[in-house]
């Protein structure tokens, strides 16, 4: 045993760290917004910048501020950055990352203008995840500026690839020790024992020879898409017209709009709402929605579907729990699988569809799901083009690790929630002694991904709090 969680006030150490929290609190807050406006989504690799150049700026923006609050730190080849501070083993991690998906439409605010109004922070990450990285940044810094005489070193390890695919934190770990302990400030409190398995699963059928001549919508698998459009040519113009009438019926129910463009052309377009791949009944699936508009429009005609791949894909797609595809299943540790079509494009004569699929721990792994989504577009004349499988991940619950963390958030919030299990994917489940914990409250109506993304300033404070509250206790 690593040792037991124990209720208990805060002692002198705990408490200077949050009066330390407290005076810093406006540079949290700038900091912060200054991170925010790096648009560090994943770009083409340079030399020194695997993600792309604003990945890597954002990487060295932080890298920059540890040093100035007295840390150490270390680039392993752009790939992620750490802080440090304390013995060199062994180790207590927080798992962060400043990449973030793109800023998709409809803001209020620019995305990446690090806006403060009415007490909240908004831009691209504020929650997910560069809101968290700065505060659990402060809270080493402030067991750090104490002097906490702390059995363990604390190590933030700030990765630049979480959002597609965990090659920064991979590549740190093959030339870093790994954590004895560590927490992802990247899901939701009080503390998450349990990830659903993650499958991204590519595949391709035949368009046919329909009318259909472009069709797009969707940047990552892991984002419910807001934007959806598909382009048609007929025949005639008086076609296109007809065809323009039964179009825009079948768009007005489904968040779509039909532009003519030429005398033979048509533009169908949808909007949804974005949100996280894996709560995708918290958004509104504009792909899903733009296949349903045409596969309504086109009837029994096959002109628009001449082989049926649009239908079965509008089927496959709206089926949040993969009803569509055959593979629905639930358990009683971590839920019901969720199914998110997060990406589609017509190429060439094929369409290609990469579906977002988070499954029961107790699977263990995809096979089965595979196999019966591949006997599916099998028998459409279709095939899979790639898989990708992330296993699930569970630390129990009676862990040490566990019972600490939902014990500081119980004494630093008074709520008494139980652990939780989740489909998202946090960098906790590279280690073994690892869970999320953090930042999002399991009732807040938060969900990372959506437009105008913030976080109270509030919040950020007390996230600092929460985290340097855990690092001691798990430190100490």
């Amino acid at each position: 045993m690593l040792g037991s969680a124990v209720p208990r006030e805060p002692d002198p150490v705990e408490a200077a760290a949050l009066t330390w929290l407290s005076r810093h609190r406006d540079d949290l807050v700038a900091q912060t917004a200054q991170l925010l406006r790096i648009p560090s989504v994943r770009g083409p690799a340079e030399p020194g910048k695997p993600f792309g150049a604003e990945v890597g700026r954002a990487l060295a923006y932080v890298q920059r501020l540890a040093d100035r609050l007295g840390l150490e730190t270390l680039d392993v080849d752009g790939y992620a950055i750490h802080a440090h501070w304390g013995p060199s083993s062994p180790l207590v991690g927080v798992l962060v990352h400043v990449d973030v998906v793109p800023a998709g439409t409809g803001w209020s605010v620019p995305p990446f203008g690090g806006v403060i109004r009415d007490g909240r922070l908004y831009g691209r990450g504020a929650i997910d995840d560069k809101g968290p990285t700065m505060a659990a940044l402060f809270a080493v810094a402030a067991l750090a500026a104490v002097g906490a005489p702390v059995r363990r070193g604390l190590r933030l390890i700030v990765g630049g690839d979480e959002e597609t695919g965990f090659a920064c934190l991979r590549h740190y770990f093959s030339h870093q020790p790994r954590p004895e302990l560590a927490f992802a400030p990247d899901a939701l409190f009080p503390v998450v024992f349990a990830e659903k398995g993650i499958l991204n699963l590519t595949v391709a059928l035949p368009a046919g020879q329909g009318v259909v001549v472009r069709l797009e919508g969707g940047s990552r698998p892991n984002v419910v898409p807001d934007e959806a459009e598909a382009e048609l040519v007929f025949g005639s113009a008086s076609e296109a017209r007809a065809w323009g009438d039964r179009l825009a019926a079948a768009a007005r129910a489904r968040r779509g709009t039909v532009l003519v463009r030429g005398d033979r052309t048509l533009r169908v377009s949808s909007r949804g709402l974005a949100t996280h791949g894996s709560t995708p009944e918290k958004g509104i699936n504009a792909v899903v929605q733009l296949l349903a508009c045409l596969v309504e429009a086109d009837g029994d005609r096959q002109v628009i579907d001449p082989t049926g791949a649009l239908g079965f894909l509008a089927g496959a797609g709206a089926g949040l729990h993969g009803e569509g595809l055959g593979i629905f299943v639930r358990d009683d540790v971590s839920g019901v699988l969720t199914c998110n079509l997060g990406v589609l494009r017509l190429d060439g004569d094929e369409l290609v569809a990469t579906f977002d699929v988070r499954y029961p721990v107790s699977l263990g792994r995809a096979d089965d799901l595979v196999a019966k989504v591949e006997s599916a577009v099998r028998g459409r004349g279709g095939r899979i083009v790639d898989v990708s499988d992330d296993p699930p991940h569970h630390v129990p619950e009676d862990s040490f690790l566990v019972r600490t963390l939902q014990e500081v958030y119980r004494r630093q919030t008074g709520d008494d929630l139980p652990p939780l299990a989740i489909g998202g994917g946090t960098y906790a489940r590279l280690l073994q002694t690892a869970v999320a914990f953090g930042p999002v409250d399991p009732f807040s109506g938060i969900v990372p991904h959506e437009r105008d993304e913030c976080i109270e300033l509030d919040r950020l404070e007390q996230l600092a709090r929460i985290y340097a509250a855990a690092l001691w206790e798990l430190a100490r």
